[in-house]
């Protein structure tokens, strides 16, 4: 969305609540709502009330509390390197019909990573550094995270666990997203993740190193992390990616459990029981599952 739409919501905010934008200047916006600026390295996030459609509220209150929880556990236990924002306050609730609650927390040095990106995309061995950089500090929080109590509210979520049938494809195609399954079944590794780890969440300094972490709305305890590494990089980049991730964590990591975390990922977006949804669609869904297959063609034996 514009500047000119931030400008608007930021506006708005200042007249219906002033005590919390008074003195700020506007800094970004999301699905959540507005964040503003303190100018002294502190922020204050307001969420927006949730749309009125079933299951919105509990939606949208679920990821706030998930935020302050996760910026409660691994802001004062900060990974070495980098900083993930400390909560400064709790949650202040608004009697107000659009906006639901605030809260402060200090603001991560650096520039978005898309935006280091943006300036030196024509120099590989810039961007190769980056992305090394960016798999170093996900393994870093992971070991945080592994000796970290945290959970979050939604604990043991099924995002990236399962790859999923599709119905209108054909049986030997569902047959072998089911082999993928038990595959990803048998070699996925549970615990805490980021749930939101892109470019657009990676602070990074003029160096390309990552300075800080933001948004832990999506943060929790899942059956697969592999999801963190997935969908986060410039395509192309997955190399040194993990590259980064497996040097600073010491692990190896099975690139055949991570294609198939994708297509995990990838089907778990189709909406259930909602065929309408595809409809005009259905060529490139197959497709898409398509090429997931070739790659995955030592697992199943089908080619498609």
């Amino acid at each position: 969305m514009s500047q000119k739409y931030l400008t608007k919501i930021f506006n708005e905010a200042k007249e219906h609540i002033p005590d919390v934008v008074r003195d700020v200047e506007p800094l970004g916006h999301g699905h959540f709502g507005l964040v503003v600026d303190h100018g002294d390295n502190t922020l204050t996030k307001i969420y927006f009330q949730p749309p009125e459609e079933k299951g919105g509220r509990y939606a949208v209150e679920g990821t706030l509390f998930n935020e302050v929880n996760a910026l409660h556990c691994f802001g004062q236990n900060q990974p070495e390197g980098f900083e993930i924002p400390k909560l400064l306050s709790e949650p202040e609730f608004h009697d107000h019909e659009k906006y639901l609650a605030s809260f402060r927390m200090t603001k991560v040095p650096g520039i978005p990573a898309y935006k280091y990106w943006e300036h030196f995309q024509h120099n590989s061995e810039e961007i190769n550094k980056l992305h090394e950089n960016m798999g170093r500090a996900l393994a870093a929080f992971h070991r945080v995270a592994l000796n970290s109590s945290f959970g979050g509210l939604d604990a043991w979520t099924d995002y990236g666990d399962e790859v999923k049938n599709i119905p209108y494809l054909k049986p030997d195609t569902n047959k072998a997203l089911s082999k993928v399954n038990d595959f990803l079944q048998i070699n996925r590794k549970a615990g805490v993740v980021h749930g939101d780890f892109h470019t657009g969440n990676i602070m990074v300094n003029k160096a390309g190193q990552v300075t800080g972490i933001l948004d832990w709305s999506m943060a929790g305890m899942v059956r697969n992390q592999f999801v963190d590494m997935v969908g986060g990089v410039f395509p192309g980049f997955d190399g040194p990616f993990i590259r980064g991730y497996e040097a600073e964590s010491g692990e190896k990591i099975d690139r055949t459990v991570l294609k198939a975390t994708e297509l995990a990922i990838w089907t778990s977006y189709f909406p259930r029981g909602d065929q309408e949804a595809h409809v005009g669609h259905e060529s490139q869904i197959v497709e898409g599952i398509n090429e997931y297959l070739n790659d995955l063609l030592p697992v199943t034996g089908y080619k498609p």
